[in-house]
């Protein structure tokens, strides 16, 4: 997983950074990157390990030279499990900081609430969450590298509970944004494995 993050976010850069090289001088201005991960609240142990890699990953491509022959800073705000919060630290990132990218993202739920924001800046979004449901409107400015539910679980799950004898499939979710992706991913699933739609129960998340 750290490592295919790695190689995705270093593809990702490559691009990104390739158009912006205009004008470098002897000593170039560094790119800079914006973090908003989530290392305290719920989603901890996720954001401090993606912080964690991040800064594995910057220190390899600073000390290969870094890119267009500019070096990677990185600017980091806590975005404490809070969708509200992520907003907050991707418009200081965009309109203070300045950075070419907003990073990190490890929660849904701050991942959909800073993309209108992040689009509002014409900034990229890299999300290390599942934000994405194959099938439903595309969000320009938001990009992941986790493999939305539609595509990794949700329908192979269905699909291995019908081969099983399953007459019946219900879906028990978190009321959360990921949660709410899942319900998306298991109605979308529903319809093309052509089955009904049967019971769905939430369950309210421990905030």
């Amino acid at each position: 997983m750290k490592k295919s993050l790695l190689i995705a976010m270093t593809t990702c850069l490559g691009f990104l950074l390739l158009f912006s090289s205009a004008g470098l001088g002897e000593n170039p201005a560094p790119y800079i990157l914006g973090f908003s991960s989530e290392v305290t609240g719920r989603r901890a142990e996720l954001g401090i390990a993606n912080k964690r890699g991040a800064l594995m990953a910057l220190e390899k491509i600073n000390a290969a030279g870094g890119v267009n022959g500019r070096q990677l800073k990185t600017v980091f705000y806590d975005g404490q499990s809070q969708p509200v919060v992520c907003v907050k630290n991707t418009k200081r990132i965009i309109d203070v900081d300045k950075a070419i990218a907003c990073m990190g993202y490890t929660s849904v739920g701050g991942s959909l609430a800073s993309v209108q924001t992040a689009t509002d800046g014409q900034t990229l979004l890299f999300s290390a969450a599942p934000a994405i449901v194959t099938g439903t409107g595309t969000k320009k400015w938001l990009f992941t590298v986790v493999p939305d539910q539609m595509i990794a679980s949700v329908p192979i799950l269905i699909k291995n509970l019908l081969d099983r004898g399953a007459k019946k499939v219900a879906y028990i979710y978190v009321d959360t944004a990921y949660g709410k992706l899942g319900v998306r991913a298991f109605n979308l699933s529903c319809e093309k494995l052509g089955i009904e739609h049967h019971r769905r129960l939430s369950l309210t998340a421990d905030r």
